[in-house]
């Protein structure tokens, strides 16, 4: 555009001056960033990242997140990082960011009220940077781009625990060991002397707990670390998140709003498992009474037991609509009418609680026919109570073999 538009450019540039290097100590930089990754599934997600840096000795901590960072998120990382480098700078220096800053102030900086306590626990000061202008941080902004392009850029991305554990060892082996080309030093060397200067971190401060949101899915479930956790029945409606907390192995899902737990499940180590791997909807008890309550109206004898032990073994799935229309039925008959059809039942062998109710109409009808007989055959049933076959005269296959 300048040269089709003959657009000069300015005569003024920004002027830049190189600032004597902190004693040890004294500061660190810190910055968040956003990358898309690609996952083994060749999906591309976008990670978010947190990194510091120390002034002084250039020693570097990132960690990553998969979703965008709270004020909660942010203070917890940064305890990490503080407990990674041992101590607490007196300064931190920080990009205007909606987590930790409300509004600059004219200099009487607003801090988020979850910052601004962390902040006050830990006894650091901060320095915010002016908005749009990331020279004044150009450290970090350093370390930002080197994490994206050396240690993100190489990798493809399994889930959130591995990631963060492969970029620890990245540190460990590449980020904080290697000469830095700046100072000529190796920021792990320097850092051994600077760890020194570093205020400790106050014991008297409540660690910000590891929490994280993650949406409820329509199945009752919500993934974490690449498996899917149950929750009771009835916590999915559209839209719902719950709290996430990591606690000696064990994930606590709690209430977004209330904080109420609502259930806790061990940490699987496998990968796409349903924890726990079986449904949990818990019937038994009602099962237990339905049966008690259906066996008692069969007369609590053995043929009733019989049947209701082969009726849950052949329907295993729909024993608690057998039992409820065994119930229902029996209470329209009387004992002698249920016994009699218990007997029919048990020596036909029909094990369904729709054959039982059958019956029991068939011998309502027949104990309000003055003709019938007092004890009743049980091949006598007709048929349109139960399915017979047709039996066919044998001379009509003779006839067929002569060839008539």
């Amino acid at each position: 555009m300048r040269r089709t538009s003959n657009i000069p450019k300015p005569d003024k540039y920004r002027q830049y001056q190189a600032v004597e290097e902190l004693p040890p100590g004294q500061q660190a930089q810190v910055d968040l960033g956003q990358r898309e990754v690609v996952t083994t599934t060749g999906k591309r997600i976008k990670l978010y990242i947190f990194c510091l840096v120390l002034s002084h000795s250039r020693f570097k901590y990132v960690e990553w997140l998969d979703k965008p960072f709270t004020a909660q998120t942010f203070t917890l990382f940064l305890y990490r990082a503080f407990e990674f480098i041992g101590g607490v700078p007196k300064e931190i220096v920080f990009d205007q960011d909606r987590v930790l800053a409300v509004s600059e102030n004219y200099g009487d900086i607003i801090h988020t009220e979850e910052f601004e306590r962390f902040r006050r626990n830990m006894k650091f000061s901060v320095y915010l940077c002016r908005g749009n202008d990331p020279e004044s941080k150009g450290k970090i902004e350093s370390v930002v781009k080197y994490a994206k392009q050396n240690y993100a850029a190489q990798r493809v991305f399994d889930n959130l625990v591995l990631w963060n554990e492969g970029c620890i060892d990245w540190l460990n082996r590449t980020g904080n060991t290697n000469i830095h080309a700046t100072t000529k030093k190796v920021p792990a060397e320097v850092f051994k002397s600077e760890q020194e200067y570093l205020q400790p971190i106050p014991t008297i401060i409540n660690k910000p707990e590891d929490s994280l949101t993650r949406n409820v899915r329509k199945d009752n479930t919500i993934l974490y670390l690449s498996n899917r956790y149950r929750v009771p029945r009835g916590t999915y409606y559209p839209g719902r998140e719950v709290e996430l907390k990591v606690k000696n192995g064990y994930l606590e899902v709690l209430d977004i709003e209330t904080k109420e737990l609502i259930i806790i499940r061990k940490i699987s180590t496998k990968k796409g498992v349903i924890v726990p791997n079986r449904v949990e909807r818990d019937y038994s008890h009602k099962i237990d009474e339905l049966r008690k309550q259906a066996l008692a109206m069969l007369g609590k004898g053995d043929k009733g037991t019989c049947f209701l032990d082969r009726i849950k073994q052949e329907k295993p799935r729909y024993i608690r609509d057998q039992l409820q229309l065994i119930i229902k039925e029996a209470e329209k008959y009387s004992e002698l009418i249920i016994a009699q059809a218990l007997d029919y039942c048990v020596q036909k062998e029909l094990w369904s609680a729709v054959e039982f109710r059958n019956i029991l109409e068939y011998l309502e009808q027949l104990s309000q026919d003055i003709d019938a007989p007092d004890i009743i055959d049980a091949d006598a049933i007709p048929s349109e109570y139960q399915i017979k076959t047709e039996v066919r005269d044998i001379k009509a296959y003779t006839a067929l073999y002569e060839g008539s």
